[in-house]
């Protein structure tokens, strides 16, 4: 009977713990990288440009407001948690000895560039969507207006934010 007690309370110590981390990794992204977006868009923009990336391939629009704030929020998230999940299980691999040396260098090397590269293709894929009208206005169903793309953030609301930290308390337990 202790034990199961024990073992339950570890459970909900672990899921708090997780849960708190992943609410803090979510509003550290919303901090630093959604709260910049304008300078986040001009850098890109002028990267494309100096990269001379052709218009299908690029992820950041010419056309105002560049990038939408929920498909930087969702691709920033996106990002950070598979460089988080993919460094935790290249470590275990590494720490058992599978890997060494070289081919350890070049399965990191690969793996996080596979990772950015997915990353860019879902910035690809939201700029369309945006570009073709579907991303460019949300929608209020309370309010049956329009809102600009320009995010919930200039509105006086961050409702992107809170649905982040609500998926992240609506996960089921899994420990």
């Amino acid at each position: 009977m202790e034990q199961c007690l024990g073992e339950s309370c570890m459970k909900v110590v672990g899921q708090v713990i997780f849960g708190s981390m992943l609410i803090g990794v979510v509003a550290a992204i919303d901090k630093i990288i959604v709260a910049r977006r304008d300078t986040i868009v001009r850098g890109g923009r002028r990267l494309q440009t100096i990269l001379n990336i052709p218009p299908c391939l690029s992820a950041i629009s010419d056309t105002p407001p560049g990038i939408a704030e929920e498909a930087l929020r969702r691709g920033s998230e996106r990002a950070v948690f598979s460089l988080i999940l993919y460094h935790c299980v290249f470590a275990a691999i590494v720490s058992s000895g599978k890997l060494r040396g070289l081919r350890a260098l070049a399965f990191e090397i690969i793996g996080t560039t596979c990772i950015a590269v997915l990353i860019w293709y879902y910035f690809i894929l939201e700029r369309r969507r945006s570009d073709c009208g579907g991303g460019a206005t949300n929608i209020r169903p309370d309010e049956g207006s329009q809102e600009k793309a320009y995010g919930s953030r200039h509105a006086g609301t961050d409702t992107g934010l809170q649905k982040s930290i609500q998926s992240i308390i609506d996960m089921p337990v899994c420990l």
